[in-house]
């Protein structure tokens, strides 16, 4: 099975017996907990999660109330929006879990972390968002540890309109 009917046949699944909307955040989590499951990828999760183009931090929490994160590293561009992850998340998460936060130019900035110094990356249609997304598959490439996971989702478009 290939990983395009894999999704869709998550993606029913979620809408038939669990009520989730395949365009919620709770979608992506659903996958990758299926996908991590199927391949047995669990064990290189590690304790940090690192989210690239966090937003207000709906995918950093969706993906937190899901596996055992101890830190959680919420990358964004837009401070506001990184403001409501240490207001709103500190309350729906346990103490032990740490959260930081870092305001970066996205295209630009290196990403304020070590190299080769993480198990797992998400980055949830950040790609959308920048001129040049290559420049954070690089720093993606570059903070990775080996055998890490990225998980990266991308908006299709056609003619402006999300397909």
């Amino acid at each position: 099975m290939n990983a395009i009917n894999y999704f869709s046949q998550i993606g029913f699944e979620m809408n038939l017996f669990y009520n989730i909307d395949i365009e919620s955040d709770d979608y992506f989590a659903f996958a990758f907990t299926k996908i991590l499951q199927k391949l047995s990828l669990n064990k290189f999760l590690g304790d940090t999660l690192v989210d690239i183009g966090s937003g207000p931090g709906n995918s950093l929490l969706a993906f937190a109330k899901k596996f055992p994160f101890k830190n959680l590293v919420a990358i964004d561009g837009a401070d506001n929006m990184l403001s409501f992850i240490q207001s709103d998340m500190r309350f729906a998460l346990s103490d032990e879990v740490s959260i930081h936060t870092h305001n970066i130019d996205l295209e630009n900035e290196m990403f304020p972390i070590d190299s080769r110094s993480v198990s797992s990356v998400n980055a949830t249609t950040i790609t959308s968002y920048v001129k040049n997304p290559l420049s954070l598959l690089n720093e993606t490439s570059r903070i990775l540890k080996k055998n890490g996971i990225f998980t990266l989702s991308i908006e299709l478009t056609d003619a402006g309109e999300t397909i």
